[in-house]
């Protein structure tokens, strides 16, 4: 195990520091260099607020500042038991992990937009207006909100499990709300659609969409994205309020977030007509 290793407090967004024991060798500085989120910076002095006592330590950025992979790395870093191993022969180690990482959470990026870009084409199909209802936001909770009292969420899958995750903010108290969830199953075969080719034929194409499309066509996001396609006439499928557990907290005291498993096995085929209905109620018009 580690002696010590500690996150130092920054005010930058974009990264995270750790302390790690002025002990370690440093080791071959080459093999954290060639890891571009990983920076070392180098020897720096520190200050024991309860003892205050003087110690030095070494500083190293991580310059991919998220909170999931953050626990994860300060969990790994407290399980290492060898303290032979040299800084740069653990970073190279966090190196690989920060690596892949990154590159599944880009995938599921990938496969969400997909799944959200060809819920757009459908509604277009259907001659639905999605600028009114949809959310560019990630931190939104749903990705539409119809009125006050209906909304939508794409959950996008490539696996072939009847399951998705579904999030606690979503099904807490919502007794008095229509909560949909729609389903759409990626295929990862070369040679149907990608995000690129259904963006494309998307008609209203607002900022957020533009800014999708020139992030997809860089010639890395290219080499992700061909692996995951859909037909255009590819069905969906509808969790609505009847199959969704409602979760009532009065306190949730220290609980900081929560996702549960939702089978989609009685889910039903989503038609042109149900989305009409949802979407466009009787006695209103589009």
């Amino acid at each position: 195990m580690i002696d010590i290793v500690f996150e130092i407090q920054t005010n930058d967004e974009n990264k995270f520091s750790l302390g790690f024991p002025e002990s370690l060798k440093v080791g071959d500085i080459n093999k954290i260099e060639k890891f571009i989120n990983i920076k070392y910076v180098g020897i720096k002095d520190g200050n024991d607020e309860l003892t205050g006592k003087e110690y030095k330590y070494h500083q190293v950025d991580f310059l991919y500042n998220d909170k999931d992979f953050k626990e994860f790395l300060l969990n790994k870093l407290n399980e290492q038991e060898n303290n032979e191993v040299s800084l740069s022969e653990i970073l190279e180690d966090m190196g690989k992990l920060l690596a892949n990482y990154i590159k599944e959470k880009d995938v599921e990026k990938i496969i969400g937009d997909l799944g959200e870009a060809y819920f757009l084409f459908l509604l277009e199909k259907n001659d639905i207006d999605w600028t009114k209802y949809y959310h560019i936001d990630d931190e939104e909770i749903y990705d539409f909100t119809i009125n006050s009292l209906t909304y939508i969420d794409i959950k996008t899958s490539t696996n072939n499990k009847n399951l998705v995750h579904i999030n606690l903010e979503q099904i807490k108290n919502v007794t008095n709300k229509n909560i949909n969830f729609i389903i759409i199953k990626v295929n990862k075969i070369r040679g149907k659609n990608t995000i690129i080719d259904i963006l494309a034929k998307l008609k209203y194409k607002n900022n957020f969409i533009n800014s999708m499309i020139k992030k997809y066509s860089s010639e890395e996001a290219k080499k992700i994205i061909e692996l995951y396609t859909l037909d255009l006439d590819e069905e969906i499928y509808i969790l609505d309020d009847k199959l969704i557990p409602i979760i009532d907290i009065n306190n949730k005291g220290a609980l900081v977030k929560a996702k549960f498993e939702i089978s989609t096995a009685n889910a039903s085929i989503c038609t042109d007509q149900k989305l009409k209905e949802i979407f466009i109620p009787k006695n209103s018009k589009a």
